[in-house]
């Protein structure tokens, strides 16, 4: 059986369908509409079990349901989104195992794939060419008839499997900073890149061209390519693989980038709206009207090119690209619609510079006050994004780091010997008091509980 995004588009037979994938059941007949259902939400009593429960009752009576519509009206991310919130490593891998049993069913295995729809292409060229040279009415009944076509179209339909499970992998190894599941993430990325480089380019050359549209929305599998290169890096930060992860993002840097940085927003509410009067703007405008993507482009590579840009020794110039990306990215959570969530590339960035600001407190010693500073500053940004009430996990994760690094700073600025110290110590230290009362109520806020 097919999964249920369709992505393969002959001369405009296709209808799109949702966006959530039905493996165990029929996707709706023709004719029948799926109008969306009530959103899943984990109870208060699941969520107190989600280690124990880690897929409950309540998702899996909806997402095994073979009734019509019913798994559709869930969201894709509903269950990865509740265990980054509220959960831990131990429980976002028991998740991602239970989708991932279903999302590769009556799939080929993924070291195969690429090869597959490379010689279901090559066998299908005749018909496409037939398809091509006949009026439309006759072409799109010769096309249902084709059986290689077929094939084709159903080889292709799986690419939405493959692109999901590298995403929510993805996702989770960049919040856990877990390499296992980074490895689980390309397993899948491989042959999603592979089969985007192959069949792309086939859009615009005959016998495709003007026959075939393959809605692979390559910007988005661009911007997994480059978050995985700059997570394996950034396990492994040795010079050889910055550099390798560099010459990978180099490839996807979009036409006038740090131009765009300086200009966008300045003349509007659109990221393509530039002002009156800045100058160096021609090639930035003319890449917002070539390409409705253009913007996503800019701060996908932003993102990742800036926390590359960290990982190194020293990183000068580097922080003010950053903070611009990251305010960029802020302004911009509406085009992240169908991509992923705007908050999960703000929250990269921000441990970025955390991360960079703590190498050299520590680094640095009594040398280094300022950039303990910046550290305390990009987390308390970071945790300012993830409220205790909304994701209750993610906060406790950031808290404690934050409670970390301001340990760090009392060893190295005992309060007694008065060297050092910043200008708002007293609200550091409310701060700190915040988050550790926080912390201490953590578990009830997670489950709802009113004492």
């Amino acid at each position: 059986m097919r999964a249920a995004t369709v992505i393969f588009v002959l001369l405009g037979s296709f209808a799109a369908a949702p966006a959530t994938l039905a493996q165990t059941a029929d996707p709706p007949e023709p004719g029948e509409i799926c109008t969306g259902g009530y959103p899943w939400e984990a109870s208060p009593a699941e969520t107190s079990e989600i280690e124990n429960v880690p897929v409950p009752p309540s998702y899996r009576q909806r997402f095994e349901s073979e009734a019509p519509c019913v798994r559709w009206s869930l969201g894709k991310t509903d269950l990865i989104n509740w265990h980054l919130n509220f959960g831990s490593l131990r429980s976002i891998t028991a998740a991602l195992k239970y989708l991932e049993r279903d999302y590769t069913r009556d799939v080929p295995a993924p070291e195969r794939y690429a090869d597959k729809v490379r010689r279901a292409y090559e066998t299908a060229v005749p018909d496409i060419q037939t398809v091509a040279e006949l009026e439309q009415t006759q072409s799109y009944r010769f096309e249902e008839s084709s059986a290689t076509i077929g094939k084709l179209e159903c080889l292709v339909d799986h690419f939405e499997n493959y692109y999901f499970l590298a995403e929510q992998y993805l996702r989770a190894a960049e919040e856990y900073g877990d390499a296992g599941l980074l490895g689980k993430a390309e397993t899948y990325l491989d042959p999603v890149a592979a089969v985007t480089d192959f069949l792309e380019p086939l859009e615009n050359a005959p016998p495709a061209d003007g026959v075939l549209s393959f809605n692979l929305n390559s910007v988005r599998v661009d911007d997994l390519r480059m978050r995985l290169a700059v997570l394996k890096a950034e396990f492994s930060p040795s010079r050889s693989n910055i550099a390798q992860a560099q010459r990978l993002l180099d490839r996807f840097e979009p036409p006038a980038y740090t131009r765009a940085l300086a200009v966008a927003y300045s003349g509007g509410e659109d990221f393509c709206d530039i002002a009156v009067g800045y100058s160096r703007t021609e090639e930035v405008e003319a890449a917002c009207d070539e390409c409705d993507s253009y913007a996503l482009k800019v701060l996908f590579y932003g993102a990742s090119a800036a926390q590359l840009s960290l990982l190194g020794d020293d990183a000068p110039g580097s922080l003010r690209p950053l903070n611009r990306v990251a305010e960029l990215i802020d302004r911009s959570r509406d085009r992240y619609w169908g991509t992923h969530e705007a908050v999960d590339d703000m929250l990269r960035l921000y441990r970025a510079k955390a991360a960079y600001h703590s190498r050299r407190f520590r680094a640095l010693g009594d040398r280094g006050l300022q950039d303990w500073y910046q550290a305390s500053e990009a987390l308390r940004g970071t945790e300012a994004l993830v409220p205790p009430y909304e994701a209750p996990a993610r906060f406790e994760r950031i808290a404690r780091q934050w409670l970390a690094l301001w340990q760090d700073y009392a060893r190295q600025f005992p309060p007694e010997d008065g060297r050092g110290g910043i200008s708002d110590l007293p609200e550091m230290m409310r701060y700190a008091s915040y988050l550790r009362q926080t912390l201490a109520n953590i578990d009830a806020i997670a489950s709802g509980s009113i004492r």
